[in-house]
């Protein structure tokens, strides 16, 4: 499993004992940051590691826009290859990281038009198949808000029906302008070209704090 975050004021809530906050000690998210993408992965691809991608992604959607660095996010589901390699030398190594999802992901990311993002369908079917043992399915993460299907805003004008991540639930005090301030350019106004993406991010989490 692999997520992929593009760069495209306000203050975080915790989740330290938060109602609707899975159990997910048994799960590992691992965590890379490159330029102006972050690429996460899992170890397995079970239900306990996807609800604590789901998870991990939500957070940083929000701390990308109290942070004044709107994100957009892509979890798919496939092979990812991690190696950690060294020419006998504590000097001389390197690090690969390689598979379909991440490049899967990366595509994903990079058709939407707002400050968002969603699990994709094959990620959705692996997680029905793996769902049990005490994990959340999609339908209980949805009742707790953590995800929610929503249509979902691409560069080409075009939506597709996805289970979209829910960001808005680690924000306090979230408003229209709030989301305004994460896209300007360091005060300045928004950017025309940049406005389409900003309407659709405020109208996903009006559209949430409706629901």
């Amino acid at each position: 499993m692999a997520a992929e975050y593009g760069i495209s004021g306000g203050s975080m809530k915790g989740d330290e004992g938060e109602e609707g906050t899975p159990d997910t000690d048994l799960a590992t998210v691992n965590m890379r940051i490159i330029s102006d993408s972050v690429l996460m992965w899992t170890d397995g691809d079970t239900s306990p590691e996807f609800v604590a991608l789901v998870m991990a992604t939500s957070r940083l959607l929000a701390g990308g826009i109290a942070a004044g660095t709107p994100l957009r996010a892509a979890i798919t589901w496939g092979p990812v290859t991690h190696e950690r390699f060294s020419y006998n030398s504590p000097r001389l190594g390197g690090e690969s990281l390689v598979g379909r999802a991440l490049v899967e992901a990366y595509q994903a990311e990079q058709r939407q038009q707002w400050s968002g993002g969603y699990v994709s369908q094959s990620a959705m079917d692996q997680w029905q198949r793996t769902s049990g043992y005490g994990a959340p399915t999609p339908q209980q993460m949805q009742d707790a808000r953590w995800l929610y299907p929503y249509e979902i805003p691409m560069t080409d004008g075009s939506t597709k029906h996805l289970w979209a991540i829910n960001w808005t639930r680690h924000l306090q005090g979230l408003t229209e302008g709030l989301i305004r301030q994460s896209f300007s350019e360091w005060g300045k106004s928004v950017p025309p070209h940049v406005e389409p993406k900003v309407q659709n991010t405020v109208a996903f989490a009006e559209h949430l704090a409706d629901v």
